[in-house]
């Protein structure tokens, strides 16, 4: 796979992905997922569109019954990780840039945060269920987690790729970690926050141990280019989400 991994066809690809799920849910009268990660940012504040999708469900059987069992053998997804009911989906789709693959991340209310890299954070997903938006893209009427929640899964998802690039040096992960930054930085600067919620939540995750590790990447030239983007700089960002 090469080229851009934030090109035109494959996020259109994974927005047709989004919908057909989304509707296959509907049909079922299955209660509706947050949609969370990039496509949350997205319906937010538009931006980059994203590649992969993260849903959270109510519970996991409710997963395994209608998503495992149905949409994705049905759409040809296959199983990204060898575990027998994995969270982690793929699908192949053809661009002129040649195969890209969309991603379908599954992640269960009634479960925490997976803790891969061994970090100590304790995200509970039903927190994105009870604290909610509803929200809109291009007609596409979705559940979205509550802007603070938001941007604490963001920051919880650049350090933990961070990590886990140091480790592998996976090729995606820079990119990934680049759009993190990007999201984070478009959902908090110039808009009001609800900080003592951030506060609350931001301590029960347990990522404000790494809230200065997460910050200290904008004083480099290459994230520092994401806040003068948006106008900003790392005393307002640190303003606003330090703790």
């Amino acid at each position: 796979m090469s080229g851009n991994f934030y090109d035109d066809e494959s996020l259109t690809a994974s927005f047709v992905e989004l919908k057909k799920l989304l509707d296959f849910l509907q049909e079922l009268g299955t209660p509706r997922p947050a949609i969370t990660g990039g496509w949350a940012v997205y319906a937010y504040e538009g931006g980059l569109k994203s590649r992969d999708i993260d849903i959270v469900m109510a519970s996991e059987e409710d997963a395994i019954q209608q998503l495992h069992h149905n949409f994705f053998p049905k759409y040809n997804y296959t199983v990204k990780k060898d575990d027998l009911f994995s969270s982690h989906w793929e699908k192949i789709v053809k661009t002129s840039d040649g195969d890209k693959d969309i991603i379908v991340d599954v992640f269960y209310g009634d479960k925490k945060w997976k803790d891969e890299v061994y970090l100590g954070l304790e995200f509970e997903w039903d927190w994105t269920l009870k604290f909610q938006e509803d929200l809109e893209i291009d007609g596409l009427k979705i559940i979205v987690p509550k802007r603070e929640l938001l941007i604490i899964t963001k920051m919880m998802a650049a350090v933990a790729r961070t990590k886990e690039y140091d480790l592998t040096r996976h090729y995606r992960l820079p990119s990934k970690i680049s759009k993190d930054y990007k999201d984070v930085a478009r959902l908090t600067i110039g808009k009001e926050l609800d900080l003592d919620f951030y506060k609350e939540y931001v301590q029960k995750s347990k990522a404000d141990k790494y809230l200065d590790d997460f910050l200290s990447k904008y004083k480099q030239p290459e994230y520092g280019g994401i806040l003068k983007d948006f106008g900003s700089t790392y005393q307002d960002i640190e303003s606003i989400l330090k703790i």
